[in-house]
């Protein structure tokens, strides 16, 4: 069984995306333990835009996550926000961070007439009034089809651990690792089974790989949705020291590989 590492996966601009048909999710938020979590979403189009923004855990909508909300402007339904915002208008969210156990879990950002926004989150962890680690996370593409992440496991104290998140049934990822040479030395899989998020501790995951340099290259499948179902899948990684997340690192993964969502 992995155990999860309580840190964050860093995208290495950690710039803003767009949302759209490959801009969608921001694979980590956190709340509770000391975390909390701040999402700006600002509306880049020269029309009136609704951000539809919902906190969801690895259970999805099966599971109500309300880690006590507020917003700058808006309507607060439970774990979701509607942003009516205006040309340029910016909208933000921000989780209470008063629970005593962490909650970890993901943020969907949708327009739904198409509208362009930008978004992006922080994540914050505070000792009584004092801000000792803040993390930022950029919007991922909705659905990756391949992507490349360096990986270097030379220092021992350095623990990698990856973040993905799905809405489509049965996601299975398969992987390649290779040396600088670029020669393939581990080859492996791992299964959803149903579930929305999926993290791993690259060294307690993959021991065998201790004193790894190279690179990871993840694709993904969906052997058992349904023809008619949408695609989604995006992912990142977290870089931390022992008690302390520093870096989130994004894949390299290629236009042609950012795919669209539907499956038509």
């Amino acid at each position: 069984m992995i155990r999860f590492v309580w840190a964050v996966l860093c995208v290495a601009t950690c710039g803003a995306a767009t949302v759209g048909e490959t801009d969608r999710f921001l694979p980590l938020a956190q709340d509770g333990g000391g975390w909390s979590t701040q999402v700006t979403v600002v509306n880049l189009s020269n029309k009136p835009a609704l951000a539809v923004v919902t906190f969801l855990t690895w259970r999805g909508y099966g599971e109500s996550w309300e880690p006590g909300l507020t917003v700058s402007s808006g309507k607060i339904a439970g774990n979701t926000v509607d942003l009516a915002l205006a040309p340029g208008a910016t909208g933000v969210i921000t989780t209470s961070g008063k629970a005593v156990a962490l909650t970890r879990g993901f943020v969907e950002v949708f327009e739904p007439s198409g509208n362009p926004l930008g978004a992006n989150a922080v994540l914050t962890y505070r000792e009584g009034e004092r801000v000792v680690q803040s993390l930022p996370v950029a919007l991922a593409p909705a659905h990756e089809r391949r992507s490349t992440v360096l990986l270097d496991l030379t220092d021992a104290l350095v623990r990698p651990e990856f973040v993905w998140v799905t809405m489509t049934t049965t996601a299975t990822l398969d992987f390649v690792f290779r040396n600088l040479a670029g020669e393939i030395v581990l080859r492996d899989q791992i299964y959803f089974d149903n579930k929305l998020q999926v993290s791993a501790d690259v060294r307690e995951t993959w021991p065998q790989l201790a004193g790894f340099r190279g690179t990871v290259e993840w694709t993904v499948t969906f052997p058992g949705a349904d023809r008619y179902e949408y695609r989604f899948l995006s992912g990142l990684c977290v870089l931390a020291r022992p008690g302390q997340p520093w870096a989130v690192l994004s894949g390299m993964t290629l236009p042609s590989d950012q795919a669209s969502i539907s499956p038509y």
